[in-house]
């Protein structure tokens, strides 16, 4: 996949996915999501919320209730978004836990070691098929509970392509996920707190 260390060295990434163009400041975790079909942008201070900002047009939306509805939809957007794009590196995160659970197939039939993650604040859990041959994330069924084994929707990954010394599975055959990811240098100043 590239290795923590590289992953660590990329600034900035943005992609478009489900008619959203993202992008992100991985270092401070700054988030601008841009809508075009309903003309929104929601400024995204994912460590403190309320920092964060709604604007529809070029105006911000000074509707409280509105301006928090934006904000909400495109956070839960953005992490939807985020898992799969980078979820072998979400693997580190704190309050998630990983355990080895057996050896199976994908529904590709391909073998792959089976992991269960498990989360701190919520009673959901993923299993993840690595990959033996190649040792990559090809995919994950998500469970609602912990404790069932019926799954309720499975996750793919696909077409790996290496981005500044990273592997990243982008622009999926199935057209699902994210498409078009570029990494970037830098944006105008501002770029994440101002429109």
């Amino acid at each position: 996949m590239g290795g923590y260390e590289n992953w660590d060295q990329i600034k900035y990434l943005e992609w478009e996915q489900s008619g959203k163009k993202i992008y992100w400041n991985k270092h401070n975790n700054h988030v601008r999501v841009e809508n075009k079909n309903n003309n929104t942008t929601t400024l995204l201070n994912t460590k403190d919320l309320y920092k964060s900002k709604a604007y529809k047009g070029q105006k911000i939306i000074t509707d409280s209730l509105l301006s928090s509805e934006q904000i909400k939809r495109d956070l839960r957007h953005w992490k939807m978004s985020i898992y799969k794009l980078a979820m072998p590196w979400k693997l580190e995160d704190p309050g998630v836990y990983v355990k080895y659970i057996k050896k199976g197939k994908t529904e590709t039939n391909t073998t792959a070691n089976i992991l269960e993650i498990t989360f701190d604040n919520n009673n959901s859990k993923y299993w993840a098929y690595i990959t033996t041959k190649q040792n990559l994330l090809e995919q994950c069924d998500y469970f609602n509970n912990k404790k069932k084994s019926i799954k309720k929707f499975s996750l793919y990954w696909n077409n790996y392509q290496k981005l500044q010394n990273v592997l990243l599975s982008f622009n999926s055959k199935t057209k699902k996920g994210p498409k078009n990811l570029k990494v970037q240098q830098d944006y105008k100043p501002n770029f994440f707190t101002e429109y």
